[in-house]
């Protein structure tokens, strides 16, 4: 019997399709064209991969969102990835959008809690992170920024 041996590229073109799949099965009403979803699932690759790899990632979902202006989970990557790489202002206008298109979406509201204290905008960063607090998963890092944005901004108390 001889043995096959599969490529690494394969590997990642299979679980990025996998993936396209899973979404497009699961994402209800709104869903992302075709383009758009297979751009930001192999970005998405990219991003797990960090470092240099946040660069490739954000060209995808730049590219995702430039193929549907609607695709909430594109821009919502997009705009995590442009916090990793320093770009705060787009970060904090990608996850306002989605927020804005997506109310409920708590990781959403972490994101831009910890973009709007990254940028000094402690009691614009209150109103995303007591949402995110809401959510079980999320609780202990929206309470953490919740509690250094209230120091910043001098309520010693409520830090606490």
């Amino acid at each position: 019997m001889s043995e096959r041996r599969i490529s690494a590229t394969t590997v990642r073109a299979v679980a990025s399709l996998c993936t396209v799949v899973v979404l497009a099965a699961t994402a209800g009403g709104a869903r992302a064209n075709e383009r758009s979803a297979f751009l930001w699932s192999q970005g998405l690759e990219e991003f797990r991969a960090g470092g240099d790899g946040y660069r490739t990632a954000l060209s995808l979902f730049d590219r995702a969102v430039e193929s549907d202006p609607t695709d909430v989970d594109a821009r919502y990557y997009r705009g995590v990835t442009r916090a990793r790489l320093g770009d705060l202002d787009g970060a904090a206008e990608d996850l306002g959008r989605v927020l804005r298109e997506r109310p409920g979406f708590d990781r959403a509201a972490l994101e831009l809690g910890i973009v709007e204290v990254e940028q000094g905008r402690y009691t614009d960063a209150l109103v995303p992170l007591h949402q995110a607090r809401q959510a079980a998963p999320l609780a202990a890092s929206a309470s953490f920024y919740i509690g250094l944005a209230e120091l910043h901004l001098g309520w010693l108390d409520p830090a606490r």
